[in-house]
């Protein structure tokens, strides 16, 4: 039994032969991968150049808690007698 391949499909066309002498489709290639690898180190630095910039001269208490609409940060009292009417 002799395997036959399928008939070419009008969409993909005739199947190319091997060609032993074929060596790549572009003989003067370059690698572009640097140049975004270095882009994206950069980018990435800057993010954190960023963040530890935000975390030093800002207050990371507006991140994790939530505030009223005066600003006050949700159940942090800064006073002691407020403190004692909520006990009371």
């Amino acid at each position: 039994m002799n395997y036959l391949p399928p008939p070419p499909s009008p969409l993909t066309g005739e199947p190319k032969k091997f060609d032993p002498t074929f060596r790549g489709p572009i003989h003067n290639r370059g690698c572009t991968d640097i140049i975004c690898c270095i882009l994206f180190i950069l980018a990435i630095l800057g993010y954190f150049a960023v963040g530890i910039l935000a975390w030093s001269q800002g207050d990371p208490r507006k991140v994790i808690y939530p505030t009223d609409s005066r600003g006050q940060f949700c159940g942090q009292v800064d006073d002691a007698l407020a403190l004692l009417w909520g006990v009371l």
